[in-house]
């Protein structure tokens, strides 16, 4: 007997795409907390801070940091490098902003 996919709430993963990911969402873990679990990989990290773009090498989904946004609330990071980073962004993108 083969299991029937029944309901189609959650995406399923191990499926190459292309993600886009807020500040707020990192870190940045793959499978995202909207797949489904039960057949995904193994959770993996991905450090798009630093990159901006990130592949994750189970699945092969692209994920792309968006540029934070400057009226938004700041987010709280657990990670001193995340939030640094994210300081830096916020500058360049307020600095193109003003340009």
């Amino acid at each position: 007997m083969v299991a029937k996919h029944i309901d189609d709430a959650h995406e399923p993963a191990c499926t190459q795409k292309i993600s886009k990911v807020e500040w707020k969402d990192l870190p940045l873990s793959c499978p995202t907390a909207s797949m489904e679990i039960w057949n995904a990989h193994p959770q993996v990290y991905l450090p798009i801070h630093r990159t901006g773009r990130e592949t994750c090498e189970w699945c092969g989904t692209l994920y792309v940091l968006e540029p934070p946004d400057p009226g938004a609330e700041v987010p709280q990071f657990c990670n001193s490098e995340i939030e640094g980073l994210y300081r830096e962004a916020l500058a360049r993108v307020k600095k193109e902003q003003t340009s």
